[in-house]
């Protein structure tokens, strides 16, 4: 407000030093002769105009943990009574959310309708740490509070990440191709390295598989959305042309033994150095191994949830179906969730392909329940800031008996494998001294040991032998007793290599 008067002034100065703490020594010197002009806070708009610099933004932060902007003023620190998780939040890591977070604000501050109320020059991102990564959070013997960097503030370590959606950007862009939208990719890698001439398909596949990204072209342009975009009601489908054939949609169930067991993913880990790692999946059902490799850097949890992930996509896409259906659905395209009426499942399925003449037809595949596996794997084991030495790993190449299932002499070979420390082995075989190629990722390391005392040989297969007794030191892992029942059934299988070089199975 304006203040003409000296006595109004001085009240003003007088509430001011009140409500602001100030001595009113401090504030003197501003009330000379002449008009003065004093704002409060409850007036903003007096804060504004030309006449005043851009306010300084001290500290911008989110952290690192699922929902992180829901609540970006909270620290995840459970040793401490002010740590929190932010509203909602699964626990669980996310660098995506902070680095969505800090998108969102510097493109609007950034902005030309900004309006200039922050100087654009002096937005200060928390937290920046001096100590240097990787050593810090690794060295969690000097640092106590090494741990709370999975899902802190820290920009250490991420800040070089990129989202997904950029680098398949990036990556279509160095290839040329035009009209691209990535803007409904989620996903997050701390880099990614193309080593060897290539096509862009090739390089996109693991990546979409891996993150479960779909593409599809609408318009001439090239669309990727990940599964977990397509949220919203499903368009019921309730009308269909009937062909020749019984029924106007045609279902697909596989078999379960059709689907994998197990999914296992090769990847490198930032945290260990840039080393080849593998994380894997795996249930009961199905029958053998779906092996995906990425030449991205991501961490050991946040391979486990994509390895989880697509178990469950696969699962999923055992459903699938085809159908006819009238030119009135000309606005349906690939991508679209639908329903299908007249269907006890509650499940909704994702248009795949479309295929256009007097009929669409159409076909979908059964879209996986949306459940979020949390990346919640601890750090490495501390260090003590010394270089961890990796040598050559201890392997026992085996020919094993023809195995009830085998259809192939080859898939009787058995690698076994020990090193410490344990960042998973590549088989690669040749028949000669070069052209090696890759043949299988040990993800696990065999238990492994030798005889401490001779074991007398009885001569005699397939008999109980009670009074034979089995002394052996581990180079890793433990064993454990089961029943009669579970051996004779196979667990508890062993392997014992003689001088001679021929090996001896048995259960115990």
């Amino acid at each position: 407000m304006t203040n003409s008067s000296p006595a109004m002034r001085r009240r003003s100065a007088i509430a001011l030093c009140r409500d602001y703490g100030i001595s009113p020594a401090e504030i003197a010197p501003l009330f000379g002769q002449g008009e003065q002009q004093f704002r409060r806070a409850e007036d903003p708009d007096s804060l504004r105009g030309p006449q005043f610099d851009g306010a300084w933004c001290d500290e911008l932060g989110c952290p690192a943990a699922d929902k992180g902007p829901n609540q970006p003023n909270v620290f995840p620190d459970m040793k401490s009574s002010e740590g929190a998780f932010p509203y909602f939040s699964d626990h669980g890591r996310c660098d995506l959310a902070q680095n969505r977070y800090l998108r969102a604000h510097f493109a609007h501050w950034n902005a030309a309708g900004s309006g200039g109320m922050l100087d654009r020059e002096r937005l200060y991102v928390w937290a920046w740490d001096t100590r240097p990564f990787p050593e810090f959070p690794s060295n969690r013997k000097l640092w106590a509070d090494g741990g709370n960097w999975t899902t802190g503030h820290w920009l250490n370590g991420r800040l070089s990440g990129v989202a997904l959606d950029e680098l398949l950007s990036a990556i279509l862009s160095d290839f040329g191709v035009p009209n691209v939208d990535t803007s409904e990719v989620d996903g997050f890698v701390s880099g990614y390295v193309i080593d060897e001439p290539t096509s862009a398909r090739a390089v996109l596949e693991p990546i979409l598989a891996l993150f479960g990204v779909d593409a599809f072209e609408d318009g001439g342009r090239l669309i990727f959305r990940s599964s977990a975009r397509l949220g919203g009601e499903a368009q019921l489908i309730d009308e269909f042309v009937e062909q020749e054939e019984p029924g106007p949609v045609k279902w697909r169930l596989d078999e379960p033994t059709d689907q994998p067991s197990r999914v296992e993913i090769a990847y490198r880990d930032p945290m260990l150095d840039f080393q080849g790692a593998v994380a894997f999946a795996e249930r009961l059902d199905g029958k053998g191994t779906e092996n995906l490799a990425i030449a991205g850097m991501i961490d050991e949890g946040q391979a486990v949830s994509l390895a989880e992930e697509r178990l469950q996509a696969r699962r999923a896409a055992r459903r699938s179906l085809v159908c006819e259906l009238p030119w009135k659905q000309a606005a349906l395209k690939p991508g679209d969730k639908i329903r299908v009426a007249g269907i006890s499942s509650t499940s909704d399925f994702v248009v795949t392909s479309i295929e256009d003449g007097a009929t669409r037809r159409v076909a979908a595949r059964a879209m996986p329940r949306h459940v979020r596996y949390p990346v919640r794997a601890a750090l490495p084991a501390a260090t003590g800031g010394g270089v961890p030495m990796r040598g050559r790993p201890h392997f026992e190449l085996i020919d094993l008996p023809m195995w009830p299932g085998i259809e192939k002499a080859a898939d009787q070979f058995r690698s076994a494998t020990f090193a410490k420390p344990w960042s998973g082995v590549s088989a690669f075989v040749s028949p000669e001294a070069s052209g090696f190629e890759a043949r299988a990722k040990l993800a696990d390391q065999a238990i492994m040991g030798e005889l401490t005392s001779p074991l007398e040989s009885s001569g005699k297969s397939g008999r109980l032998l009670n009074s034979q007794i089995l002394e052996v030191q581990l180079y890793y892992g433990e064993l454990r007793s089961t029943s009669l029942s579970q051996m004779l059934n196979g667990a508890n299988t062993a392997l014992l290599a003689t001088a001679d070089g021929v090996g001896r199975c048995f259960n115990f």
